[in-house]
């Protein structure tokens, strides 16, 4: 990835939503990609005074309690971005990234040993790339391994790139 910037500049809005989506999914398995990750995240938001409205996907932004705000944007920081630049950073090193070109334009694709998939887009300035989203794409196996969920990232990202969508490796 060279010296480039990831800027996170999305806003609260959107880091909330991608940790509601993505981090507080068990079926995304976090607990393989993070080894500090607390256990039952969705669990500790409601703790920490989430309603389960404001956990699942209807929740409307401005109806959200600043606490459950402040908590999950807590999360963003603590563990979903730190999963994302290190995806970014290994991936890179392992050449498992490509370019792909959507109809919002040329976004790149990381695959982090961590099996966490990044998706980039450039911003404004070429040394900068935004996050767009962090995911783990789940195998079909209740018992899958991060390894399964690596193997699954790296497969989805290569055919991606090879879909006639402008991919590169």
């Amino acid at each position: 990835m060279d010296e480039r910037t990831v800027d996170v500049g999305q806003g609260d809005r959107a880091r909330y939503h991608h940790v509601v989506k993505h981090l507080y999914a068990r079926v995304q398995r976090w607990d393989l990609a993070v080894p500090q990750l607390p256990r039952d995240l969705r669990g500790r938001a409601l703790g920490a005074g989430c309603a389960s409205g404001e956990l699942s996907h209807g929740w409307q932004w401005p109806s959200v309690c600043p606490p459950c705000r402040a908590h999950v944007l807590h999360d963003h920081v603590q563990y979903y971005l730190p999963a994302a630049i290190d995806a970014i950073r290994t991936g890179s090193r392992a050449g498992n990234y490509c370019e792909v070109e959507t109809r919002q334009g040329r976004r790149e694709i990381f695959v982090g040993d961590n099996a966490v998939q990044v998706l980039l887009m450039p911003c404004p300035t070429d040394r900068i790339q935004a996050l767009v989203t962090a995911l783990r794409d789940p195998p079909t196996s209740r018992e899958a391994t991060n390894a399964d969920f690596h193997r699954r990232a790296v497969r989805k990202m290569r055919d991606k790139a090879s879909l006639g969508s402008g991919g590169t490796r």
